[in-house]
């Protein structure tokens, strides 16, 4: 099922004209699909710093997240439907799970905010760092091998790291626009989570990413624009003209 979803939006790409390297691309963003990758593209990014936005993680994940909270704002204002739109939420980020291979970070966060979901519909006021450590345990519950790896310790700290100091960077420029204001709060998150995983990151691999830091001002939120859009390219795609304006 997994992989029939997966050939089918590949299908979704290419009959909305995406071609060569901007398929190759969208497919390693949005689906983990690194096959179609030329040397030249891995290369490139790579020597940027931004190797990470071709591999689904969680950053992926909070981006999906945000997406459909916006899409299913209106569901607030009815306190009947706040379940449904939970189990909406929840089974969308499973099935990006499972169509993405249920890679190891990809895993990690869906555990997180599944969590967070079921916490909030609980009626108590949902805590992050409770949801983090829930995702946490479950995960070391079943290997606890995995609190000595590379990516799990990354992951964890990034969020972390988030959850410290997004607002406080967020909050020392006030801007009215709301596009812009929209920038700059991924551009904080991207900040924010280079705090917590640099010095782990200057451990293992003995180097400052100074490419990473700047890079990711510019990729996460072109990231961002791009998986709104491939969204939108989705669910227009049964309209097949509108759809190649969104491509």
């Amino acid at each position: 099922m997994a992989y029939d979803l997966r050939s089918s939006i590949l299908s979704v790409y290419q009959s909305s004209g995406i071609q060569g390297d901007e398929f190759a691309i969208l497919a390693a963003l949005t689906l983990g699909v690194k096959d179609y990758l030329s040397d030249e593209i891995v290369e490139a990014y790579s020597d940027s710093g931004a190797m990470h936005v071709l591999a689904v993680s969680g950053l992926h994940v909070g981006i999906l997240m945000a997406m459909l909270n916006m899409i299913f704002s209106f569901f607030w204002k009815r306190k009947k439907l706040l379940v449904l739109k939970s189990i909406i939420i929840l089974v969308f980020l499973w099935l990006f799970a499972l169509i993405t291979g249920l890679a190891p970070s990809v895993t990690r966060s869906a555990l997180m905010f599944s969590f967070f979901i079921l916490s909030k519909n609980s009626g108590k006021r949902p805590s992050s760092y409770n949801s983090l450590a829930a995702a946490a345990f479950i995960i070391l519950l079943f290997n606890p091998n995995a609190l000595f790896h590379v990516g799990f310790q990354l992951s964890f700290l990034a969020v972390i790291s988030i959850l410290l100091f997004q607002q406080k960077l967020y909050r020392t420029i006030d801007i009215k626009n709301k596009y812009l204001d929209y920038f700059w709060q991924l551009t904080t998150v991207s900040l924010a989570a280079q705090i917590g995983t640099t010095p782990i990151s200057i451990f293992y691999f003995h180097q400052f990413p100074i490419y990473a830091l700047l890079t990711n001002i510019i990729v996460i939120p072109a990231a961002a624009i791009i998986l709104n859009a491939v969204i939108l390219l989705l669910i227009a795609n049964f309209y097949a003209p509108l759809a190649k304006i969104i491509a």
